[in-house]
């Protein structure tokens, strides 16, 4: 069979649709000019309001304060709240009745050179939790080999194990089971190029997409080798993951906006104007020194919620709200039939970002419960957040189609006889190309077709040309 390459009109008509759809949710989120006035043509995504900065913790506050760009403040608190949702390992909760940790999953995409590098200063905040994790590793490695030499060489005693805090973005499948069992279900990807996870996940080593899915809900995973007899079981895996990358690494990481790992995902992406950024002298170093200052002070609220477990939740007035407004927002996607899904788990992170902000508070100051209640200005926060990232998550959604696409001739035949701009359903598919198609190749095109973008199916069995 011959074949042509046809333009798809996918990535004008998605992302026009994307559009409209960003603003109808856009209507209901914007409180201030900060935000309205954020998109233009070339940079069309909203950035973070001054009023939800105004309602952080003050440690993030403080710490968000050193950024007067504002996308690269938004970058630095994305990259800050992901990294540390790694480290409250001791806060939990009950969403959908399921026990759930705060870990989440972040990618920020921009073009290369466009200040993604402020993300190395989101991992200084958490630099004085690894640095103590080092400290307590030589401490105990001191203590064993006294206890070694004190029951004699010969004895049969293995040192303790004690991973890093962070996972490397190219480490194996295996590796990445042993380290897991090894520091009890824990751990945070942070990689500051997308295509270093891409390229582990291809190769036959690296395939661990199914582990990130699997660890966004805590659900077991398991590692099987007969050739010697390995076995690994990781009851409840807790995993945060930070990225960063250019448009093209996205789609090298996430094979559709389908795959279930996209959804699992916050993106914040930002297309900075093309112009010179003036430095200064003595602005990143008093940055690194501010935040190295806040890093000392991370380290003591991971201390407390490591010694003092605590039960997050909503209030029964925030779950209403919570159920209403997320209703409003699945609503407004239904358009975008295959984007449901990012709805549906950002209700999750919305959850776990609320939760963050609520154990700041909590373990800087000397609130001793064990089980708290979100406080109604986080859930505000955590909210807005939510609507904003939707946005974000979207205009990412709307721009993963390919530009063009290669079909067999009886595909290219079917797309032409299907009509232009009208709905249409399978039986008015199948009578418009029963001359030269058989019936189970027409329903076979039409999902194929579907699944690469050239079609878009509604949810009452109707089929549109993108």
């Amino acid at each position: 069979m011959t074949s042509e390459i046809i333009t798809s009109p996918i990535n004008e008509k998605a992302v026009e649709n994307v559009r409209i759809v960003q603003n109808e949710i856009c209507n209901g989120a914007v409180e201030d000019q900060s935000h309205s006035n954020s998109k233009n043509i070339d940079d069309p995504t909203p950035v973070f309001p001054q009023s939800m900065y105004s309602r952080l913790p003050d440690v993030l506050k403080v710490a968000c304060s050193n950024f007067t760009d504002l996308r690269e403040r938004d970058v630095f608190l994305i990259g800050s709240l992901v990294l540390l949702s790694g480290c409250f390992e001791k806060v939990y909760g009950y969403y959908d009745s399921k026990l759930i940790r705060s870990n989440l999953y972040g990618f920020v995409v921009a073009p290369a050179a466009s200040g993604k590098g402020v993300l190395s200063y989101s991992k200084l905040l958490v630099s004085q939790i690894e640095a103590d994790s080092f400290l307590e590793k030589n401490d105990q490695a001191a203590a064993f080999a006294s206890i070694k030499k004190l029951l004699g060489s010969k004895t049969a005693l293995n040192p303790p194990a004690h991973p890093p805090l962070f996972i490397p973005g190219n480490i194996s499948e295996a590796a990445l089971y042993q380290h897991l069992a090894e520091a009890g279900g824990t751990g945070i990807f942070f990689e500051t190029e997308g295509d270093v996870i891409a390229n582990a996940n291809k190769s036959i080593w690296g395939n661990y997409s199914t582990i990130l899915r699997k660890a966004f809900h805590h659900e077991p995973i398991s590692y099987r080798r007969k050739t010697k007899d390995e076995k690994i079981d990781i009851p409840a895996p807790r995993i945060s993951a930070l990225l960063s990358g250019t448009p093209s690494q996205v789609r090298n990481l996430f094979r559709s906006h389908e795959d279930g790992l996209f959804s699992r995902f916050i993106f914040y992406t930002y297309n900075p104007a093309n112009r010179w950024k003036y430095i200064t002298s003595k602005g990143e170093r008093n940055q690194f020194d501010s935040l190295s200052k806040i890093a000392d002070r991370i380290s003591e609220i991971h201390r407390r919620a490591w010694s003092s477990p605590t039960e997050f939740s909503f209030s029964d007035v925030q779950c209403r709200e919570f159920n209403e407004r997320f209703e409003t927002m699945s609503n407004k996607v239904l358009l975008l039939e295959d984007a449901s899904s990012i709805v549906r788990r950002l209700g999750l992170i919305t959850f776990r970002i609320a939760m963050i902000l609520t154990a700041l508070e909590k373990y800087s100051g000397n609130e001793r419960s064990t089980k708290i209640v979100c406080y109604n200005n986080y859930f505000d926060t955590a909210m807005q957040m939510a609507e904003i990232l939707l946005e974000h998550s979207l205009y990412v959604f709307g721009s993963m189609a390919p530009s063009k696409i290669k079909l067999s001739q009886g595909k290219t035949d079917m797309f032409n006889a299907l009509p232009d701009g009208v709905a249409f359903s399978r039986v008015d598919a199948q009578q418009l190309c029963v001359s030269f198609l058989s019936a189970s190749a027409i329903d076979k095109y039409l999902s194929q077709l579907t699944e690469i973008g050239l079609l878009l199916k509604t949810k009452h069995g109707l089929y549109t040309k993108a």
